[in-house]
């Protein structure tokens, strides 16, 4: 789905950290850096859907 979805529609996935989402023009602008390469990105975009890694705690199988 994630390759058919970047071949096909433009999708970018990006591992990064977002400084500044704004509006410019009528599209999205996302400012940020690249946390595998370190270098600065800067996205004009429809949609931006920003996303956190989730860690499960080392208690909770012990709650489940």
């Amino acid at each position: 789905f994630i390759q058919r979805a970047m071949e096909e529609d433009q999708v970018l996935y990006v591992r990064g950290k977002v400084s500044k989402v704004f509006r410019e023009n009528g599209k999205l602008m996302v400012w940020g850096v690249d946390t595998l390469t370190g270098l600065p990105v800067e996205v004009a975009a429809d949609l931006v859907v920003i996303s956190s890694a989730m860690v499960a705690s080392e208690g909770t199988r012990t709650m489940a």
